[in-house]
């Protein structure tokens, strides 16, 4: 009777339903844009990772000055966009943020930063912290959103996908409301983690 059963399940389901594929799939979304070709896609969520020490947000301000400034992307390409950056400081460091941005010759008038007050963390997770992000973003409308990092900014922890799939889908859905590019750092674990 089981078999029976599931090989009427399995007709029951070869009738109706209807796989797709990913050339529908694709169809039903515009084109991907870039903010650097074949880098960072406007409208959606990159990530940048690495040990940490190894550079990635002085790199990243190297980003932002050509954003600023004009010049090539470090693969060589022409940077063609120009604008503002919205930098989301979780980490605390916003004054080693600014010494790299004046070391690096940028204009610090136009990145526009929002960092936790000393003893508290950035938590996106919360509704307090996301709305301030949005007004910033929606006030400044930047080409490109640098999150920096993703361990600094949930107490959820980052072990477990249930701990971040939230918060990614957060990100995800500010890049596309954005339109930007969205940028998150993340520090890899040393040793054998």
């Amino acid at each position: 009777d089981q078999v029976e059963t599931m090989a009427d399940k399995i007709r029951r389901a070869e009738q109706s339903f209807k796989p797709r594929t990913l050339g529908e799939v694709a169809r039903s979304y515009p084109p991907v844009e870039w903010l650097w070709p074949g880098w960072l896609p406007r409208g959606m969520l990159s990530l940048l990772a690495g040990e940490p020490g190894t550079g990635k947000s002085h790199w990243t301000l190297d980003l932002v000055r050509v954003l600023m400034r004009g010049g090539s992307w470090p693969d060589g390409q022409t940077c063609t966009a120009h604008g503002a950056t919205v930098w989301v400081e979780g980490e605390g460091i916003a004054q080693e943020i600014n010494e790299r941005a004046l070391a690096l010759g940028l204009d610090v008038e136009n990145i526009y930063i929002t960092t936790a007050p000393d003893g508290e963390i950035l938590n996106l997770l919360e509704k307090a912290w996301q709305d301030e992000v949005v007004n910033l973003v929606a006030t400044v409308k930047p080409q490109l959103i640098v999150v920096d990092s993703l361990s600094t900014i949930t107490d959820k922890g980052q072990d477990r996908s249930e701990q971040v799939t939230p918060l990614l889908l957060w990100l995800v859905g500010l890049a596309r409301w954005s339109g930007a590019a969205v940028l998150l750092i993340h520090h890899l674990r040393k040793g054998n983690s």
